[in-house]
């Protein structure tokens, strides 16, 4: 099991990483030959105005900063491609197997944690921001990993302290539920998750997309 290897060689990670990264490829090129298999995107040129016509209104708005930022999050939320995630933690990963690859509810967040959402947003507050200055700035700064709650909650986690394990957000795993949380059901995400953990472990296993 993963926590039987994890130890305190932080870092360890690193040797999997191309095996990792060639295993997400390579699921990525067989779902795209398949239309009726779901990725994710970015969304296209029209919905990004559409947005950012929200964004503009909601800046010049009388409403107090506080609001402003709520609403940020509103007009970003309630989408596949919003909080993508880019990765997951080790230890979150080490739980998941424990538990059989099930979801554990009050166990895994989804963390904004290369920088928080509320600096994000503040930054758009300060002034507004060009069209492609302000899409680049939110765009980049959206990633998201999972973590367990109580990696969440420690706000002095710093990368260094974490070995993330790759995810390539556009295979549609882990997209934003309607209203709260992310997606996963243990014969999509779980099998995906199973197949990195295979990796981990060094055995040769099947992936499945």
């Amino acid at each position: 099991m993963l926590k039987n290897i994890r130890g305190t060689n932080l870092g360890f990670i690193n040797k999997h990483l191309i095996d990792l990264k060639l295993l997400n490829e390579k699921i990525y090129k067989s779902r795209k030959r398949d239309k009726r298999l779901i990725l994710n995107s970015e969304p296209n040129e029209s919905k990004k105005k559409e947005i950012y016509k929200l964004y503009e209104y909601i800046f010049k708005s009388s409403f107090d900063a506080k609001k402003k930022e709520v609403l940020l999050t509103i007009a970003f939320g309630n989408e596949k491609w919003s909080w993508r995630v880019v990765g997951i933690s080790f230890r979150a990963l080490a739980e998941f197997e424990e538990n059989g690859f099930k979801y554990k509810t009050r166990t895994f967040n989804r963390d904004h944690f290369y920088q928080p959402r509320i600096i994000t947003f503040r930054k758009m507050l300060e002034k507004l921001m060009p069209y492609e200055e302000w899409w680049e700035w939110f765009w980049k700064n959206d990633e998201t990993i999972i973590v367990t709650i109580e990696q969440h909650n420690n706000k002095n986690l710093m990368a260094e302290n974490l070995d993330i394990i790759p995810i390539d957000w556009r295979l549609g795993y882990f997209t934003c539920n309607p209203v709260v949380g992310f997606s996963y059901t243990k014969i999509r995400e779980g099998e995906y998750l199973r197949n990195l953990t295979e990796i981990i472990l060094n055995r040769s296993g099947k992936y499945i997309y």
